[in-house]
């Protein structure tokens, strides 16, 4: 089997996204693959990418421009690059600091994509920089790492390092973080509690010193509302973060890192909520309590002290995964007054309004046929 079938393999079902940097140069110079370094195409293809590593696998680590997730049993990490979104495999090259990075293989066309210069200065071991990489610094740090494995800089090289790093001052803490601290999620000690200041920084780096990478997140959806580029709609309610990655809010650990903020209020302006329930002649009960009983018309209250309800957009979902034959659905009013968001939408009481036909949710016209 060769290299490249042995890449495939590795990463079936990733898709509309490259793989490049130490993978592709490790082929090329016939040196153990360690791990792989992924560029989504787009952020749909990040999100996606994500999901897939969770399968199977666990976020090891996050920095500010990678999550890294391992697998066990001696195979390669994976690392999911967040930072950027990669149309083409020539914007990945642009970010990269070393000509001998530069090749990528297109997990879509199965094709190698090389930059002009990377067959022969991998097979030279040469270093040659690219002053438009984002992290020189962190290039700088890199150079004593490539010369261990037997690479080689010339000094015009090296200035050019120098240079671009001039021409990127750094500012405070958090830009040295950004530029030293690794892709892999290395977390470098500084004195945060200092101002910063050049003096402070060369203290700082005269007793450099990494410690563990800084640990992953725990659920996809965490790891999603913290990366992800997209707009996520997102609210607070009782110290807890509630985001809307798919049709429903769900609880999650943070602010999504592009979100915005909506209020209980402006969600449920209307006051309708919708609720499965068994159909008894004229009334409709509970389906786990069935002495619970909604009436048209009528205002309900719980004794559990909450009614457990849907939005509109989850409501479909809710319905098909019960199973009792004589299920239906009906829509309830409530003050907002009465509504409570934990883990679940709840309500405190609410009028019951009518009956649903289920051909007016649109996940459920199959059902209506």
């Amino acid at each position: 089997m060769n290299e490249k079938q042995k890449i495939l393999d590795a990463l079936n079902g990733l898709e509309n996204c490259f793989v490049a940097g130490g993978a592709i140069t490790s082929v090329f110079t016939n040196a153990p693959i360690n791990d792989f370094d992924i560029y989504p195409k787009s952020t749909d293809a990040l999100e996606k990418a994500i999901e897939w590593a969770f399968d199977g696998g666990w976020n090891s680590h996050a920095s500010s421009r990678a999550l890294t997730f391992s697998y066990g049993g001696g195979a390669p990490q994976v690392q999911i690059m967040h930072f950027d979104t990669f149309e083409t495999a020539e914007k990945i090259f642009d970010a990269f600091d070393f000509t001998c990075c530069m090749g990528a293989l297109d997990l879509d066309s199965k094709d190698f994509v090389f930059h002009n210069d990377f067959l022969r200065h991998c097979s030279q071991r040469f270093l040659s920089f690219n002053p438009k990489t984002r992290f020189p610094y962190a290039s700088a740090r890199r150079v004593q790492k490539y010369q261990d494995k037997g690479y080689t800089i010339g000094q015009a090289e090296f200035m050019k390092i120098l240079l671009t790093c001039q021409s990127r001052p750094l500012a405070s803490w958090e830009d040295l973080k950004e530029q030293i601290g690794g892709v892999y999620g290395e977390q470098l000690v500084i004195p945060e509690e200092k101002e910063y200041s050049f003096e402070a920084a060369f203290e700082a780096l005269g007793s450099l010193q990494f410690v563990g990478a800084k640990g992953g997140y725990t659920s996809l959806e965490e790891a999603l509302v913290c990366v992800s580029n997209r707009e996520i709609e997102y609210f607070e309610s009782d110290g807890q973060v509630f985001a809307k990655l798919d049709e429903t809010f769900e609880p999650v650990g943070a602010k999504p890192k592009n979100g915005k903020l909506v209020s209980l209020a402006d969600m449920f302006k209307d006051g309708l909520f919708y609720k499965v329930v068994k159909k008894d002649g004229e009334y409709y009960r509970s389906i786990y309590y069935t002495n619970f009983v909604y009436k048209i018309g009528e205002v309900v209250s719980s004794k559990s002290p909450y009614i457990f309800v849907c939005s509109r957009d989850s409501i479909a979902n809710r319905y098909k995964h019960e199973f009792n034959k004589h299920k239906a659905i009906v829509e309830l009013r409530a003050d907002y007054d009465d509504v409570v968001y934990g883990s679940e939408l709840k309500l405190k009481k609410c009028h019951v309004v009518r009956e649903c036909d289920i051909s007016e949710f649109e996940q459920l016209e199959d059902s209506a046929a």
